[in-house]
C-alpha cells in the first residue's frame, strides 16, 4: 500500500507501508510479456570469472577481462543467431549485455550456457542504496571513512531515536518551539526524549526521522551516507492551525519561528566542546532571495549565528527550496555562509522542484529517497530536504578523513571534485558532490596512527618508521620476538626483506628504556625467486630501544617521510622471501596502485603489514584468515580473508574495537608463494 501526498513547501513523499515489492514474474513473466508486447529488455550475465584480487586494477588484468567479456559477448551473439535481438549496451569491464529481444531471443537464452543468468532490465526509482553510490559513500565508506567519531545536528521535527534504523546514535537531545509544542509541552527542552518527534502533523512530524536516517542510518539493506556518524536531535518546530497552515497540506500544521531555529544554532555553538560537530542539517527555509547581499541583510541575526558556527568548523548546510524558482533560494540557503543545497534526480539532472541561483553551493540526490519515519516505518521522500542531509553526512566523513573541522577546505573538494551538472532550466552549473573523490583531495589526518598499531588480537606489532633515511615497515611477533618486513630505502629503489632473531634484552624494567638486541638477515639479491635459508646475508647485529615498539609518550606522530610514488610502483625482484625458520613469508607486490608490505605469519595465516598508497602515510593492516575453496593445487587454491585496517584514530594506538572493516580479499594461493 502506498499513500501519496505533498508535504508543505512542495516536497512529494510516497508512504511505503509495506516493504516487500511483488517480482515481475520471473522468466516465465518474461517470456509472456516478450509474447505479447514483442520484445523485452534484459540485462544477460556473460559466464566470465572474477579476476583474483592481485590481478584487479593492473593494466595486464583489465586487458585480460576485457578481451575475456568480449570473447564471450561474441560467443552469445553467435548463438542468438538470426533470432529478433538487439544489443542496448556493450560493457566494456563487466561481463554483462543489456539487451532488447523477441520470444524467440529469450527461449535461446533460457536454454543455452552462454550466459550465466537473465534478469529484467527495469525502470527504477532511486532509493538511499543507491543514493550512496552515486555521491561515492559506499566507496569511502569502504576505504575506512564513514563519519565515525563525528556528529550532525539535525534541525526539524524531532527524530525517532527508537526507530531500529537509529540505534544508538541519537547522542544529545533538545527542543526550541515558541508555541510549547516540546513534548513535556514547554517551550524549551533538553535531555533525553525531548527532540521526540512532533505529533500534532501526520506529514511533517515524520520528516525529521527521515532527514536523520539519510544522514547516519544503519541498517541491515539500506545504510545512510555517514553510517557510522552520530546526529544530535533538536526539535524547532511547533503546532499551528486555521489561516497560517493556508499554504500547507495539512490542518494543524507544523512551522517554526526564525528565532527558534536560532535558538538551537546558538545551542549547537555551546555543545561543540562536548561533541565533534561535522555540520548542522537544516532541511527547512522559506521566502525567496535572489541576491546574497539582500538575504544576509534581512536574514542578519541567523547569518551571524552561522558565522560563529563555521569559525569553529561547523557547518550549516541548508536546503534551496521546493518553489522550481530558477533564480532564487529560500532563506537560510541564500544567507552567505551557509552551504546551500539544491537536489538531482536518478540521471544527474536537476530536479524540477529544486530551487537554482547561481549562488547555489552543491547538488545532491533527492527524489524518490528511501530512509525511516517515526514507528519502525520507511518512506520515500522527493525534495531538497533530502539532498541536503547527504551534504551534512559528507562533512562528517570528510572531517573524519581530514582529522579536523575546515569548512572552507571540505567544501572547496566536494566543490572541485563533483560532478558538473548544468541545470537545463538556467544554464547554471553546479557541483554534484562525489565523496571520495573529496575524499582523495584533502590532507590526511594530522594524528597518522604515530607509525606504530598493535593487532586487535594482541599478537602482533605493526610498526612503520624511520630508522635513518629508510622507512621500516615491519611486524614484531609475539610468540617468538622476531621481527619481519619490508625496509624501503630513501632513492625510491625497491625494498628489502628482512628478519630479525631475537637475542637478548637489558633487563631494564623500563619498557621505553629498555634496550633490545637483534640479529637481522636480509634477503633480495639471490638468483633465484626466493632465497633459501642459506642464502640470507646478516645485515647487523641491531640494538633498540623498547620505545620503538611502543607508542609515543604523546599523541604526535613519529612519523616524517611520505613515500613518493616512485618508491610503491614496479614489481620486485621476487616480491616475496620466506622467513630461513619457515615461520613467516614476507611479500611486498603491488595490488592495484597499492603497494602491500606484508606478512603471511604460518602460525594462524593471519596476514599483518602496511598497505602503501602512492605518497601517502601507510595503512595498518590485518587480515584474519576465514576459509579456502578446497582446491588441492597449493598455487590456484582460493583464499579468502577478512582485512581489517587502523590509522584514523584520535590516541594512538587503536584499540580492539577501532579496527575498521576494510573488505573481504580474495588471492589465489600463488600470491604467497615465489
Amino acid at each position: 500500500m502506498r499513500v501519496n501526498a505533498v508535504l508543505p513547501a512542495g516536497l512529494t513523499l510516497t508512504l511505503v507501508l509495506a516493504a516487500s515489492v511483488a517480482a515481475a514474474g520471473g522468466s516465465s513473466g518474461l517470456m509472456d510479456r516478450a509474447r505479447r508486447e514483442g520484445t523485452v529488455r534484459v540485462l544477460a550475465r556473460l559466464p566470465v570469472a572474477s579476476a583474483p584480487l592481485a590481478m584487479r586494477g593492473t593494466a595486464v588484468g583489465d586487458q585480460a577481462r576485457r578481451v575475456a567479456i568480449r570473447s564471450a559477448r561474441g560467443r552469445l551473439e553467435a548463438e542468438l543467431g538470426n533470432t529478433a535481438w538487439e544489443i542496448k549496451h556493450a560493457y566494456e569491464n563487466i561481463p554483462y549485455v543489456a539487451l532488447e529481444i523477441g520470444a524467440d531471443a529469450l527461449a535461446r537464452l533460457q536454454l543455452t550456457d552462454r550466459v550465466s543468468g537473465i534478469a529484467e532490465d527495469r525502470l527504477e526509482k532511486i532509493l538511499l542504496a543507491e543514493s550512496r553510490a552515486i555521491v561515492q559513500a559506499d566507496r569511502a565508506d569502504s576505504a575506512g571513512y564513514d563519519g565515525s567519531g563525528w556528529a550532525v545536528a539535525v534541525l526539524d521535527t524531532g527524530v525517532d531515536a527508537s526507530h531500529d534504523f537509529l540505534t544508538g546514535k541519537v547522542i544529545d537531545e533538545a527542543c526550541f518551539s515558541s508555541n510549547g509544542s516540546c513534548p513535556d509541552g514547554s517551550t524549551e527542552q533538553t535531555g533525553a526524549g525531548s527532540a521526540r518527534p512532533c505529533e500534532f502533523a501526520d506529514n511533517a512530524c515524520l520528516h525529521g526521522t527521515h532527514v536523520a536516517g539519510v544522514v547516519a542510518g544503519d541498517g541491515q539493506t539500506v545504510e545512510g551516507i555517514a553510517r557510522g556518524a552520530s546526529v544530535i536531535a533538536i526539535q524547532v518546530f511547533s503546532r499551528f492551525t486555521g489561516s497560517t497552515c493556508d499554504d500547507d497540506v495539512e490542518d494543524p500544521c507544523a512551522k517554526t519561528f526564525t528565532s527558534d531555529t536560532i535558538k538551537a544554532l546558538d545551542y549547537v555553538y555551546g555543545r561543540r566542546n562536548d561533541f565533534k560537530i561535522a555540520a548542522v542539517n537544516m532541511s527547512l527555509g522559506g521566502g525567496q532571495h535572489s541576491s546574497v547581499a539582500a538575504c544576509d541583510l534581512e536574514d542578519s541575526a541567523r547569518k551571524e549565528i552561522i558565522d560563529q558556527l563555521r569559525s569553529v568548523g561547523i557547518a550549516t548546510v541548508v536546503a534551496s527550496g521546493n518553489e522550481s524558482r530558477v533564480d532564487a533560494l529560500a532563506s537560510p540557503a541564500c544567507i552567505s555562509s551557509a552551504i546551500s543545497v539544491g537536489a538531482t534526480n536518478d540521471s544527474d539532472g536537476v530536479a524540477a522542484f529544486s530551487n537554482s541561483a547561481p549562488f547555489l553551493d552543491l547538488l545532491a540526490p533527492g527524489v524518490q529517497i528511501l530512509s525511516s519515519i517515526p514507528g519502525g516505518a520507511g518512506a520515500t521522500i522527493s525534495g531538497t530536504s533530502q539532498a541536503t542531509p547527504h551534504v551534512s553526512a559528507a562533512f562528517a566523513v570528510l572531517n573524519q578523513r581530514q582529522g579536523g573541522q575546515d569548512v572552507d577546505q571540505v567544501l572547496n573538494a566536494l566543490k572541485s571534485t563533483g560532478l558538473q551538472v548544468t541545470d537545463s532550466r538556467n544554464g547554471i552549473t553546479t557541483p554534484r558532490i562525489r565523496i571520495l573523490d573529496a575524499a582523495n583531495q584533502l590532507p590526511g589526518s594530522a594524528i597518522t596512527s604515530s607509525g606504530l598499531q598493535i593487532t586487535p588480537d594482541g599478537k602482533r606489532t605493526l610498526v612503520s618508521k624511520d630508522v635513518g633515511a629508510e622507512r621500516w615497515a615491519i611486524t614484531l611477533n609475539a610468540d617468538d620476538g622476531s621481527v619481519t618486513g619490508n625496509v624501503f630505502k630513501s632513492d625510491g629503489s625497491e625494498p628489502s626483506f628482512v628478519w630479525c632473531a631475537y637475542l637478548f634484552d637489558d633487563g631494564n624494567s623500563n619498557a621505553n628504556e629498555r634496550q633490545i638486541t637483534f640479529e637481522c638477515s636480509g634477503a633480495d639479491a639471490c638468483p633465484g625467486p626466493s632465497c633459501p635459508a642459506g642464502q640470507w646475508t646478516t645485515l647487523a647485529t641491531v640494538a633498540l630501544p623498547g620505545s620503538f615498539f611502543l607508542p609515543p609518550l604523546s599523541a604526535a606522530s613519529v612519523m616524517s617521510t611520505t613515500l613518493s610514488p616512485a618508491q610503491v610502483s614496479g614489481d620486485a625482484p621476487s616480491g616475496l622471501q620466506v622467513t630461513p625458520d619457515r615461520n613467516r613469508t614476507l611479500v611486498s607486490k603491488d595490488v592495484g596502485s597499492d603497494r602491500w608490505a606484508i606478512t603471511l605469519n604460518a602460525e594462524d595465516r593471519t596476514v599483518t603489514g602496511n598497505v602503501f598508497a602512492p605518497g601517502k602515510e601507510p595503512t595498518f593492516l590485518w587480515c584474519e584468515f576465514q576459509f579456502d575453496d578446497g582446491t588441492a593445487d597449493p598455487a590456484n587454491v582460493l583464499l579468502t580473508y577478512d582485512c581489517h585496517i587502523a590509522d584514523r584514530c584520535a590516541v594512538a594506538p587503536c584499540d580492539a574495537s577501532q579496527w575498521s572493516f576494510l573488505q573481504e580479499v580474495v588471492v589465489p594461493g600463488w600470491f604467497f608463494q615465489p
